[in-house]
């Protein structure tokens, strides 16, 4: 098992978010992979070493797995190539006695168990009578993006392609946000500072009420980069809950990193909005994957607020638990939440998660959950 190293930040478990799926060998014709945090390996073979699930709670996990009709070894190019393969995966899950709803997620993250890379599916599921997560309704309006956006977004898009192809995903993140390690992607983000400035208006009017979904996401990435990161809170946080899942990532996305480095830079006076954490908080329960990794990611970086663990603690212990079993470096971000619930530094969380020895962290958090609902 990978062990996680003091002072890891949680931004190295994270990509790029982009308007669009961007996959450098093959793709997903479903909206459950949404961002480069759920793109492919630059490899030529994509073959599944994990199935990992979430959203059970009755039914079991080997009935999910063994509907699904996928194995770890599985070439998965064979799989998500295909709309109607992928279409069939979800099909087969749902039908499944006690499953209401599905999802299919497959991400390219570092496995725990002797640090190696490798493809890991996800599959969500929604079971009867268990609330699903309610998105805002989608605009209809008219508003268009500048062609001079598009075509910047189009650039950003093709050097990340490349740039994944060649193994690099670092990024700086000291400007409030992503700047990638790549010198061409660098140089193609740079560009949306500012072409924000000059379109604002623009970008928050399709943001808000454009009825094209892959607009509005252009639109979230962009606005990420304006200089004001206030404003950028301000116009974000709603698009948190838009209908598109990719709006979503990419928007709280773009917050996680304002609020990272707010949180490392006390002069600067940023507090969430109450609105800002509830959405997160919601999100934890959504049966898109890129929803929950993204809220996970946000919430660690509010930096422990005890506004934010009220909410953690009163809506998503189940779910948080569930992802702190998966066995990749995602699960291992749900713990270090799940951490701060249970009173431990972080420096204590990464011992125990090394140590494996989660299941205690799990006991306290229900005692103290039940102890301050009495």
């Amino acid at each position: 098992m990978a062990r996680l190293k003091s002072g890891q930040r949680y931004a190295l478990f994270w990509c790029y978010s982009l308007a669009i799926t961007l996959v450098p060998t093959f793709s997903f014709p479903v909206e459950t992979a949404t961002s480069a945090d759920d793109v492919a390996a630059p490899e030529t073979k994509p073959i599944i070493a994990r199935i990992e699930t979430f959203g059970l709670r009755s039914v079991s996990q080997q009935a999910v797995i063994k509907a699904s009709e996928l194995e770890v070894g599985d070439n998965l190019a064979n799989i998500a190539g295909d709309e109607i393969n992928v279409a069939e995966v979800i099909r087969r899950i749902e039908a499944v006695p006690g499953v209401h709803k599905a999802s299919f997620a497959a991400i390219y993250g570092m496995l725990l168990k002797g640090d190696k890379l490798g493809m890991v599916v996800y599959l969500g599921i929604v079971e009867p009578g268990i609330q699903q997560l309610e998105y805002k309704q989608a605009p209809s309006g008219a508003a268009t993006l500048p062609s001079e956006i598009l075509a910047a977004n189009s650039r950003m898009q093709q050097a990340f392609a490349k740039a994944a192809a060649s193994g690099l995903f670092g990024e700086d993140r000291t400007m409030g946000h992503s700047l990638s390690e790549d010198s061409d992607l660098r140089a193609a983000q740079q560009a949306f500072v500012p072409l924000a400035q000059k379109h604002w208006s623009r970008l928050v009017d399709v943001l808000h009420t454009s009825h094209d979904g892959k607009q509005r996401a252009i639109a979230a990435q962009v606005i990420a980069y304006a200089p004001d990161k206030l404003q950028v809170v301000h116009e974000l946080v709603a698009a948190m809950s838009d209908s598109n899942s990719t709006v979503r990532n990419n928007s709280t996305r773009a917050l996680s990193i304002i609020f990272e480095i707010a949180a490392s830079h006390p002069e600067v006076s940023l507090n969430p909005p109450i609105e800002l954490v509830r959405n997160a908080v919601n999100l934890l329960d959504s049966v898109d994957w890129s929803d929950r990794n993204k809220a996970v990611g946000l919430l660690l970086n509010l930096d422990g607020s005890q506004v934010v663990l009220r909410q953690v603690r009163k809506n998503s212990i189940p779910s948080l638990i569930e992802m702190s079993n998966w066995q990749t470096v995602h699960g291992s971000m749900a713990f270090m939440l799940l951490g701060r619930l249970a009173d431990l530094t972080h420096e204590e969380s990464q011992q125990v998660w090394n140590d494996n020895k989660q299941a205690s962290v799990f006991a306290r958090v229900h005692s103290l959950t039940t102890s301050s609902r009495e």
